[in-house]
């Protein structure tokens, strides 16, 4: 059975929209990693209030705002300090 070219519009739309969110599901996703990957590497340790908090993030701008925090922080606690201001819950 052919379907409709109407049918089959809605389905690459359809298509290219799942893509869409996977692609950045999964960029979101990766800055967290990275993030987590680059507080720990610096301060040896992430809280685990501040890894529970940076996993609920959705936002890629504010990912990447963080990210300059920890990399920007002068040691463990000014980037503690500077994240709870954020008020993130």
């Amino acid at each position: 059975m052919k379907e409709s070219a109407f049918y089959q519009h809605i389905v690459e739309k359809a298509r290219a929209e799942g893509l869409a969110e996977g692609l950045a599901e999964g960029e979101t996703e990766g800055l967290t990693e990275g993030l987590l990957a680059l507080i720990k590497t610096r301060f040896i340790s992430v809280p685990r209030t501040i890894s529970s908090k940076i996993k609920s993030i959705q936002d890629k701008d504010t990912l990447l705002d963080i990210q300059k925090m920890a990399i920007n922080a002068e040691n463990k606690k000014e980037f503690v300090e500077i994240f709870n201001s954020l008020n993130i819950s």
